[in-house]
C-alpha cells in the first residue's frame, strides 16, 4: 500500500467520506419486501472480512447465491452481479420521497487477463473505449495496483477535485476517497456478510450531486472537449466572467498524490459556458488553474505584497544609498530608477489582473467539522488544498523556447532586473527557471520584454512563517547546490592572496551550520545554471550529451547534488571537464574573453562568494549579497558582450521541438539532440556517483590569467 493512503474502517469511511443520505432504513426495508435481500443462510456464509469487527448483516443480496463458490468468482460475474444490485437500489430510490438520483450506471465492460476495469459513467455512452472525462466512479476487479490509474482520471480531467473508486477482490470490496489533499482507503468488507454496507455506499453514491462526487461547478466540460472556467463575482467584478480554454499550455501533475497539481491555458472571454461567443474587444489570455496547500499565501497575495514592498522602497527618499545597492554599478542603478518610476516595475512581472482563490476544500466530515477516524488528530497524510485560477495579461514565451543565444542572454539580463528588484524589496523567488522565465515581443525583429513568472513560492527574505523543515523549493535542473546537498559551502580551498586571510582554515574549523537558508545568491546561481543548460543541452548541432545527462536531470538524489556541487566548487576550467561538449560551435571560444571563460570566472565568483559570506556568518545579512547580486553578476554580461558577434547568432534547440519529439519520427541523431535539451521531457536515468575530472584541455588558462582578462568595475 502507498504510503500517502490511509486506512479507516468501511463503516466509519462512509460516514466521514461519502455523501451523507436519509433513506438507508427505507431501502433496506423495500429491498427485503422484494424479496431482493434474503435471510443468510450457512451455504451463503463466507470468509467474512477480519478487518470488519461488526457482526454480519442478517441478509444478503439474492443476486450472490452461489457467485462466491469459486476461487476466485469470474470477474463478469461479479459485475453483473453488483449490476443487478444497482438496478435495485435504483429503482428502490426512485420511490423514496426528495431523493435526488444522478444518471450514473455502472458500464458493461470485458475481462482481460482476470483484471476488470469499469466505471460507474453516463447511461449515454457507446461501446468505445471510456475517456477519463467520462469516468465517474472508476470500479476495478483484480487490479493489483489502482492508484496509478485512480489519479490518472484526476489528472486527466480539469473539472475534478476529487473521486471516489471502488476496487474487489474476491467477495471483499474496499471504498476510495482520492483528492490532492489526501488518500484513505477503507478496510474491505465482505459483500455477502455486509449487504448493509453495500447498500449504503450504492445510496450515497448514486444520490450525490455531481459536485459531492469531486467535480468543480466553476468549470464545465464542453462537447469538443474544451473548458469553460468560471471567474465568480469578488471585490474586482460585479458578475461572473467565463473563459473558453483554447490551448493547453502545459501543466504538471505531481506524482505525490497529496503534491502539486497545476494547469496552464490559453484562453478567450465567452458569454457563458452556453453562450460561447467571443467578449467583443478582448484579447487572448493565459488562466492557470493550481492546487495549493491552503495554508500558504494564494500567489495573487504574494504578488500584491510583492509589488507593495517594491513600490515602497521606491519612494524612500534615500534608497540609492541602501545597503543592499552599496556594490551595484551605476549603470544598474539607472535601470532601477527607471524601473521604481511609478509602477514600471511591474513591466518585469507576469502581472495577475484577476484571480479566484477557492476555499480550503475536503471531504464531508471535514468541511462539517466532524470527528475523523484516525485517533486524535487528522489523516497523516492530510494537506488541507484550495483550487486557485489566476488571470494573466499577456501570452509570453517561456525561455526554453528562445530560439537564439543573443536573445536568450538579453531575457536573462532583463531577469537580473526583475531580481535586482526583489532583492531591493527583501524577496526571493525561490524558483529561478527557464519555465518561469518569460518573454514577448511586438513582432518578429522587435526585442524581447522579459516577465518574471510564477510568483506561488516566492517569500520575504527570513520570512518566519517559512517552515524550518520545508523541503527545498525548486527545478532540480537550476537549484542551487546549498538547497540539494543540504550543507552550505565552507571556505575550504580559497587562496589567501585574493582575500587577505591570515590562513587558509580546514572545513572542520568551523561551526556546524542550521538548515540551509535559501537567500539573494542561490537565485543567482540559479540562473548561472540556466546558462551552462543553454550551453551544453540547447545549442543546435551539438553531439556531446554525456555533460548535460550528468549535470542536469530531473532528481534530488544526493548523488546528483553532490556531483553539481563539485562542478560548481571545482577550479578546473569548464571545459576542461571530460564530458564538456567538444563541438560547440567556435564563437563561444572567441577571444580575449570568451563566452565559456566567462561563464567560468562567474562559476569562480559565486564560490568566493558563497565562502566569504560563510566565513563572515554573514547569509542571514541582506547587504552581504549586495556584490554577487550586483557587480559580481553584471560582470558576467558585460564581460561576454566583448565577444557577443561570434556567439549572440548561435542557433537553439526550442522546448516545443523536445515535445513533438515523441510524436514525430526523427532520426536517431536528431532524437538524441532534442530529448537530451529538455528539462520537461528528458528521461530519468539511472544515477552514477559523481565523478571529478581534471583533465585540462590544450588551450587551458589560469583562474589567475582568466580574472586578469576581466575588466575592474
Amino acid at each position: 500500500m502507498d504510503a500517502n493512503v490511509s486506512i479507516c474502517q468501511a463503516s466509519d469511511f462512509i460516514d466521514t467520506y461519502l455523501p451523507n443520505i436519509t433513506v438507508h432504513d427505507f431501502v433496506l426495508s423495500d429491498l427485503r419486501e422484494q424479496n431482493v435481500l434474503v435471510p443468510r443462510s450457512s451455504s451463503l456464509s463466507q470468509h467474512p472480512s477480519a478487518s470488519e469487527k461488526r457482526p454480519p448483516y442478517a441478509h444478503t443480496f439474492r443476486a450472490f447465491k452461489g457467485l462466491f463458490r469459486k476461487v476466485p468468482p469470474e470477474p463478469t460475474r461479479v459485475l453483473r452481479a453488483l449490476q443487478a444490485v444497482e438496478n435495485v437500489v435504483h429503482k428502490s430510490l426512485r420511490t423514496a420521497e426528495g431523493t435526488h438520483l444522478n444518471n450514473y450506471s455502472i458500464r458493461t465492460e470485458k475481462v482481460e487477463g482476470g483484471i476488470l476495469d469499469t466505471c460507474f459513467t453516463n447511461d449515454n455512452h457507446d461501446d468505445n473505449d471510456t475517456s477519463s472525462t467520462e469516468i465517474v466512479i472508476p470500479l476495478r476487479i483484480n487490479l493489483p495496483d489502482p492508484l496509478p490509474e485512480f489519479f490518472r482520471v484526476i489528472n486527466e480531467d480539469a473539472r475534478r477535485r476529487h473521486l471516489y473508486a471502488i476496487t474487489i477482490e474476491g467477495a471483499d470490496l474496499s471504498l476510495w476517497y482520492l483528492s490532492r489533499s489526501e488518500c484513505v482507503k477503507s478496510t474491505p468488507f465482505n459483500m455477502v456478510e455486509r449487504a448493509d454496507l453495500l447498500i449504503q455506499a450504492f445510496i450515497s453514491l448514486m444520490s450525490a450531486t455531481d459536485e459531492k462526487l469531486g467535480y468543480d461547478p466553476l468549470v464545465t466540460l464542453l462537447p469538443d472537449l474544451t473548458y469553460v472556467y468560471e471567474l465568480p463575482p469578488d471585490e474586482g467584478r460585479k458578475d461572473p466572467h467565463y473563459y473558453q480554454t483554447i490551448e493547453l499550455i502545459s501543466e504538471f501533475h505531481s506524482d505525490d498524490p497529496v503534491g502539486r497539481s497545476a494547469r496552464v491555458w490559453k484562453v478567450k472571454q465567452v458569454v457563458s459556458p452556453t453562450d460561447l461567443n467571443r467578449i467583443p474587444e478582448t484579447s487572448d489570455r493565459i488562466l492557470k488553474d493550481v492546487s495549493l496547500d491552503a495554508r500558504m499565501k494564494p500567489e495573487v497575495v504574494i504578488q500584491r505584497q510583492l509589488f507593495a514592498d517594491i513600490a515602497a522602497f521606491g519612494k524612500r527618499p534615500d534608497w540609492r544609498s541602501a545597503d543592499v545597492l552599496k556594490d551595484m554599478r551605476q549603470e544598474d542603478i539607472g535601470a532601477l530608477v527607471d524601473a521604481l518610476d511609478g509602477e514600471n516595475f511591474k513591466k518585469y512581472f507576469s502581472c495577475i489582473i484577476a484571480s479566484h482563490v477557492g476555499k480550503p476544500y475536503s471531504c464531508t466530515a471535514r468541511s462539517q467539522s466532524q470527528s475523523l477516524p484516525f485517533g486524535d488528530g487528522p489523516s497523516p497524510t492530510y494537506v488541507p488544498k484550495r483550487q486557485c485560477f489566476y488571470l494573466y495579461e499577456f501570452i509570453c514565451t517561456p525561455l526554453y523556447d528562445i530560439p537564439a543565444l543573443g536573445e536568450a542572454i538579453d531575457v536573462l539580463r532583463q531577469c537580473l532586473t526583475a531580481m535586482r528588484l526583489m532583492y531591493c524589496a527583501g524577496w526571493i523567488h525561490r524558483d529561478i527557471s527557464v519555465g518561469n522565465i518569460l518573454a514577448i515581443r511586438s513582432g518578429p525583429e522587435a526585442p524581447w520584454e522579459m516577465k518574471l513568472s510564477d510568483l506561488e513560492f516566492a517569500r520575504k527574505f527570513l520570512d518566519p512563517e517559512i517552515p524550518k523543515d520545508e523541503k527545498p523549493i525548486g527545478t532540480p535542473f537550476f537549484m542551487a547546490c546549498e538547497l540539494q546537498v543540504g550543507t552550505p559551502i565552507l571556505p575550504d580551498e580559497i587562496p589567501a592572496s585574493d582575500y587577505e586571510l591570515d590562513s587558509n582554515p580546514e572545513s572542520e574549523d568551523w561551526e556546524p551550520s542550521g538548515p540551509i537558508l535559501h537567500n539573494f545568491q542561490h537565485e543567482i546561481e540559479s540562473m548561472w545554471w540556466i546558462i551552462l543548460w543553454l550551453l551544453t543541452a540547447r545549442v543546435r548541432g551539438s553531439t556531446w550529451h554525456e555533460f548535460s545527462k550528468e549535470f542536469f536531470r530531473h532528481s534530488n538524489s544526493t548523488w546528483y547534488g553532490r556531483a553539481r556541487r563539485m562542478l560548481l566548487t571545482s577550479r578546473d576550467p569548464l571545459d576542461s571537464e571530460e564530458t564538456f561538449p567538444k563541438d560547440l560551435p567556435r564563437g563561444l571560444h572567441a577571444k580575449p574573453l570568451s563566452f565559456i571563460r566567462c561563464l567560468h570566472a562567474f562559476k569562480l565568483d559565486l564560490w568566493r562568494s558563497y565562502t566569504l559570506r560563510f566565513s563572515a556568518k554573514g547569509q542571514k545579512d541582506p547587504g552581504s549579497y549586495s556584490w554577487i547580486v550586483g557587480k559580481g553578476a553584471s560582470k558576467f554580461f558585460i564581460g561576454i558582450e566583448r565577444s557577443r558577434e561570434a556567439w549572440a547568432s548561435i542557433r537553439l534547440i526550442v522546448e516545443t521541438e523536445a515535445r513533438q519529439v515523441v510524436q514525430a519520427p526523427l532520426s536517431k541523431k536528431r532524437k538524441a539532440e532534442v530529448m537530451d535539451a529538455a528539462p520537461n521531457v528528458v528521461e530519468q536515468r539511472e544515477e552514477k556517483q559523481p565523478r571529478r575530472s581534471r583533465k585540462r584541455t590544450c588551450d587551458e588558462v589560469d583562474d589567475e590569467e582568466t580574472a586578469q582578462r576581466w575588466p575592474n568595475y
